[in-house]
């Protein structure tokens, strides 16, 4: 809706659980094509010279820490681990080289970009929550018509915490490839907490994946970015 806005177009493209690499794997889950997935990625890109601009957004810290969020205040992200490895080992690394891994995998996938002289913005990590939204919204409604700003809230200090390692490395690449950062946090978090709803209109459709509302938000923010 906020590119036809604006009279702009663009594709889609989204395989779920990988990074941008060509050599990286999920641990012992054989369900993630990402080598296969990311050659047929870069080979489209190569053959459309019209696309300037790539939008890179992911769940980075999932990917950098390999562990299901634990927002600390009895929300726990249920589901298994997710650990990135090298595509020709199938043996867990050390948290040292799991960081190195990423990190070098992720700038030679960005070197092929550059290369097809493609502009580069990255949609930093939106907030986790640790449990799910709007069933604890509409169970609250049920009981209360008013519901407090701060209601399913997490803290922003453990988002930071969680995101560490993701700010050093895109501040350690922002110049080499001039990349066009965009933090949602930003509209999402005031100076303690990350919101969960906007006057009681859930910010994310489960415990984090942005609903309609976040999306728009987001969206708006992004289409600012691609002038």
């Amino acid at each position: 809706k906020q590119l036809k806005k604006t009279k702009k177009g663009g594709h889609l493209l989204v395989y779920n659980g990988c990074l941008p690499s060509l050599n990286l794997k999920i641990l012992n889950d054989r369900r993630f094509k990402c080598h296969e997935y990311y050659s047929d990625v870069y080979s489209f890109l190569k053959s459309q010279d019209e696309i300037k601009k790539i939008v890179l957004f992911y769940r980075w810290p999932f990917y950098f820490s390999g562990k299901r969020f634990n927002n600390l205040e009895g929300g726990i992200e249920i589901g298994s681990n997710h650990l990135v490895n090298p595509i020709d080992e199938n043996k867990q690394i050390t948290e040292l080289q799991k960081y190195d891994l990423i990190k070098n995998n992720i700038t030679e996938y960005l070197d092929l970009l550059t290369f097809l002289n493609k502009e580069i913005i990255i949609i930093f990590s939106t907030p986790e929550m640790g449990w799910e939204i709007p069933t604890f919204l509409a169970k609250k409604y049920l009981k209360e018509n008013n519901i407090d700003k701060y209601y399913l809230s997490t803290s922003k200090k453990i988002f930071m915490e969680r995101n560490e390692n993701v700010f050093k490395f895109f501040k350690s690449i922002e110049k080499k490839y001039n990349l066009k950062i965009i933090y949602p946090h930003e509209l999402f978090c005031d100076d303690q907490r990350c919101l969960a709803h906007m006057d009681g209109y859930p910010i994310f459709y489960d415990d984090d994946h942005l609903s309609s509302l976040g999306s728009e938000m987001l969206s708006k923010k992004v289409i600012q970015s691609l002038k």
